[in-house]
């Protein structure tokens, strides 16, 4: 390899060339006739550009290797390797930078350049052309260059930005799941096991259960409306708000009467005077052992399945309005017979919209044929077989929301 260094005065008067900026940028000149090739290596080095030359496509393809060319400069027909050869070898190299080429012809082929065109070349001049000629092709080929370098550069900032995102996330989810209970205990006479997959990195749901003097269980789940960083912060603030006090407060009254109608209505009041369009669904809800009675509340979130000994599941529950859309929305309190042997199964609507690859729906039926099925084989792990049935039933695909399921057993 040979790098040119000015040992002859090749000069240009005119100014037609000003504002060329072809500084600190490589090229190689590949050319087997060494004439021409100082020829060519004199125009551009007068310029402020590093030029590295070569005789054959081989010793081309080192240079490239080991130097940080910006700009090839080759003739089409060499003895080696040609120049639609050397620049397909080019573009197979896994470089961190776009290389431009220049072909050099001696002749106007159209089937030349076509086969060049479509191998990756960039650009042509004629060998022998005048070198205002070349200095206007080093000044386009620099100008995209520079271009592809910003582009370059750009997408580095991207990809650290993108990366201290999916970081800050990542940690954001951990922070989020360590307030979500993984429930698998015994409240009172109640079993309660629950399962949650996220369908991002960080979640609308949330939900809490609380075990309370006298035989009471309170829980609560939410869906907050939307995706993303906004609905996962929503959710956060509505598990900090609903501790077991404020639960207890707002539900259990001090005579043993349960209004989980009064906790939504509370939370209704403050969530619907912020401004933005913020709002979840929600179902809370109090199971009393010592009177076998479930106490509950729904507001827009889909009705649970309850099933008592010797029936079927049965869905409780009339829908109601989300909580936060209106001000003037109403919530009412519902009863259901909640007797020993009874489950209920509490389902967040990924369940029932969990879509297969035809586009249906898992739907109501299917859950209440599966709880149904798990029932009758005395299942104790009701909510991982659930979320297995709903793998499969996506067959991969993955979740559109955030899956909450819980399960109240009094089989025991």
């Amino acid at each position: 390899m040979l790098t040119l260094k000015a040992d002859e005065n090749v000069h240009f008067s005119s100014d037609e060339f000003a504002g060329d900026n072809l500084d600190s940028l490589k090229i190689l000149i590949v050319e087997d006739d060494r004439i021409y090739q100082r020829w060519m290596a004199k125009i551009v080095e007068n310029f402020g550009s590093e030029v590295f030359l070569s005789s054959n496509g081989t010793e081309a393809i080192e240079i490239l290797k080991k130097e940080p060319i910006s700009i090839v400069i080759s003739d089409l027909c060499m003895p080696d390797t040609d120049g639609i050869e050397l620049t397909r070898h080019v573009r197979n190299l896994k470089l961190d930078r776009y290389v431009h080429i220049i072909m050099v012809t001696s002749r106007e082929d159209e089937e030349d350049r076509r086969q060049a065109l479509s191998n990756g070349v960039d650009d042509f001049i004629t060998k022998g052309t005048n070198p205002s000629i070349l200095l206007a092709r080093l000044r386009t080929a620099c100008r995209m260059v520079r271009h592809e370098e910003e582009l370059a550069q750009r997408h580095e900032e991207l990809k650290a930005a993108v990366d201290h995102i999916q970081r800050d996330l990542a940690a954001a989810s951990t922070a989020q799941k360590s307030l979500l209970p993984k429930l698998d205990e015994r409240f009172a006479d109640v079993i309660v096991r629950s399962q949650f997959q996220a369908s991002s990195f960080v979640s609308g749901d949330m939900f809490g259960c609380f075990a309370f003097e006298d035989g009471f269980v309170g829980f609560y789940i939410v869906d907050v409306a939307g995706h993303g960083v906004r609905s996962s912060l929503n959710s956060v603030a509505i598990g900090h708000l609903i501790t077991k006090e404020y639960f207890r407060r707002n539900v259990i009254g001090g005579d043993g009467n349960c209004t989980p109608a009064d906790l939504v209505k509370e939370l209704n009041a403050r969530f619907a005077q912020q401004d933005g369009d913020d709002y979840f669904t929600m179902i809370c809800g109090v199971i009393d052992t010592s009177r076998d009675l479930l106490h509950f509340c729904q507001a827009g979130h889909p009705s649970p399945l309850l099933a008592v000994p010797g029936s079927p599941p049965i869905a409780v529950g009339q829908g109601g309005m989300p909580v936060g859309m209106f001000d003037f929305a109403q919530y009412q309190n519902g009863m259901a017979v909640f007797p020993p042997g009874s489950v209920l199964l509490v389902c967040s609507d990924a369940a029932t919209e969990a879509e297969n690859p035809e586009g249906a729906f898992f739907g109501d039926v299917r859950l209440s044929a599966f709880m149904s099925r798990a029932l009758s084989e005395n299942s104790k792990t009701m909510t991982e077989d659930l979320v297995e049935e709903l793998n499969a039933w996506r067959q991969g695909a993955p979740l559109e929301d955030d899956l909450t399921l819980i399960e109240f057993d009094r089989r025991h």
